[in-house]
């Protein structure tokens, strides 16, 4: 897999489990590219191109970013919305079946017996909507006030097993983490089978084995690194 941009002579190689860091000095180019990114994630067309054996994936479906690890959230509207589907495609398993038809007669006894205290003449749906009964539970992802490296643990977790998506792609890994704890989040990425990109405003002081660096220097020049 490997990420290019026009403006961008070298391209992003994720080959051979690399894990590629994009240090941009000059910070204005670093508001835009991190920027054009985040709106390419969003939908919005942009000059990022990511590539899968050299045919070209859409970004929007392919990646999950994070600007703030700090504020991430393990139970956004898409995390919620496909733990809804896949709990409602699990409900009506071969497995599951039976028990969701009880489930949903009792609550529709329920319903009738509550109605009948009402002195005026009701109605409601007659097919219950799964879908809407497990969101009515509020049922979420575990994890919210872990410390931040147990969190992106769970976060890239939860985005492998959701999502199916190829890339994650971080701002300011290196800022907030250990060198142990980059360890360990690109094994947890490498064991789910996702990569990871990382966006530095510096240059960290120490580069992991597993890391690629691609350097844009305040004058907008590339330095190439071994």
């Amino acid at each position: 897999m490997k990420l290019a941009h026009k403006d961008f002579k070298f391209i992003v190689d994720f080959s051979n489990g690399n894990c590629p860091v994009i240090v941009i000095e000059n910070s204005k180019f670093f508001r835009q590219y991190v920027s054009e990114m985040y709106e390419q994630y969003s939908g919005v067309d942009g000059h990022f191109v990511m590539s899968l054996n050299w045919e070209p994936i859409p970004i929007s479906k392919n990646i999950f970013m994070v600007t703030d690890v700090f504020n991430m959230t393990l139970n956004g509207r898409k995390q919620i919305n496909m733990l809804i589907k896949k709990l409602e495609e699990i409900s009506l398993s071969e497995y599951f079946i039976q028990k969701t038809l009880e489930a949903k007669r009792s609550l529709e006894d329920w319903l009738y017996t509550l109605e009948e205290e009402i002195p005026l003449p009701l109605m409601h749906d007659e097919e219950i909507c799964i879908a809407n009964l497990i969101k009515a539970s509020g049922i979420q992802f575990e994890g919210e006030n872990l410390p931040v490296p147990e969190k992106l643990d769970a976060f890239i977790k939860i985005c492998a097993e959701f999502f199916g998506i190829k890339l994650l792609v971080f701002v300011g890994l290196h800022t907030c983490l250990e060198k142990e704890e980059l360890e360990q989040l690109y094994k947890t990425a490498a064991y789910q089978e996702v990569a990871v990109l990382d966006f530095e405003r510096i240059e960290p002081d120490i580069i992991l084995p597993n890391e690629k660096l691609y350097i844009i220097d305040k004058d907008g020049c590339e330095i190439y690194t071994d």
